[in-house]
């Protein structure tokens, strides 16, 4: 039931305040672990892929005889892979922000699970792609979308 706020008394108002930071925080923690599995999906999909290119070898290998057998060779996509993840944590990174309206680099780095070193710099990329867009000096420094 929705009540005016000019006909609620003080207690009701500090309860509709505690009710709603209740919210905040769940919705943040929810984001927060939303984000982490998509990292986690995507690493899981990327290792399946491998699997399944080996198995499709070992299937010619196989069944033609064709091919000549090859020595293992190092892993070509493993420098794909980690673009992969760097491209899931920027998207990561705007999220957060566009969640926040505006963001300071420790809010980012904790809640994107980050060192600081690593948040800098992908927060520096992003403004260099203008996907965000940087405010203020030192500490005073926040991040938004534009």
């Amino acid at each position: 039931m929705l009540t005016r706020i000019e006909t609620m008394t003080l207690e009701e108002i500090d309860a509709a305040l505690a009710t709603l930071r209740a919210r905040r925080t769940a919705l943040k923690a929810g984001v927060t672990v939303a984000q982490r599995k998509i990292l986690t999906l995507a690493r899981r999909r990327e290792r399946l892929m491998q699997q399944v290119q080996a198995l499709d070898a070992e299937i010619c290998q196989l069944g033609g005889g064709q091919q000549e057998p090859t020595a293992p060779a190092r892993d070509p996509r493993r420098s794909h892979r980690r673009q992969l993840d760097v491209t899931d944590c920027l998207d990561a990174i705007v999220a957060c922000v566009q969640q926040h309206v505006t963001a300071q680099r420790a809010t980012i780095a904790e809640e994107c699970q980050l060192s600081p070193a690593n948040a800098s710099s992908y927060l520096r990329r992003l403004c260099e792609e203008g996907r965000l867009i940087r405010q203020g000096e030192k500490s005073a420094t926040v991040y938004r979308v534009p």
